[in-house]
């Protein structure tokens, strides 16, 4: 999976460029089938993969694991992640963070997800985020979310707007 950001700032008093970050090429695989493939008990699912250098931003590589186990109900669905990472910048990175899904039958569901990441030695994050994810078929579907986050205990807003698709 090919993993990007477009940002454009809305601010003429900042840089004016845009710049597409967050670049990243992950390698997913099912570890155990469960209740995300329709069969008993949790998912766990491993992603894995290089961090590539952004444009306009973000210089240099890294590289980036993430664990997930997974639970689906017909009231919803959680998903619980722990990750590492080496930064771009070549620091350690912890990731952890739960996301809670409505019921996977609804065309439109709701959202909410708490996360936890500290770089070491630079920055420290606490988020939280509401939002819903737009089920339009099968293999598409769009995410919006408001994302309230404080990092190193100064607040940061966030709007996301996110596609997936699943091609072939």
């Amino acid at each position: 999976m090919l993993e990007g950001r477009g940002e454009h700032p809305l601010s003429p008093a900042e840089d004016t460029r845009s710049r597409f970050v967050g670049d990243a090429l992950f390698f997913k695989g099912v570890l155990r089938e469960g209740a995300l493939q329709d069969k008993s008990g949790p998912s766990v699912a491993v992603e894995f993969g290089p961090l590539l250098p952004g444009f306009n931003d973000e210089q240099g590589w890294g590289a980036s694991w993430l664990g997930i186990v997974s639970q689906r109900w017909s009231g919803g669905t959680i998903h619980f992640d722990l990750g590492v990472a080496l930064t771009r910048e070549h620091r350690s990175d912890l990731f952890v963070g739960t996301i809670f899904e409505g019921p996977y039958d609804w065309t439109v569901r709701p959202v909410a997800e708490v996360v936890y990441e500290r770089e070491f030695n630079t920055a420290e994050t606490f988020s939280v985020l509401a939002g819903e994810i737009w089920k339009v078929s099968d293999d598409l579907s769009f995410d919006f979310g408001v994302r309230e986050a404080w990092v190193n205990r100064h607040p940061v807003t966030e709007m996301t707007i996110s596609a997936k698709a699943v091609i072939g």
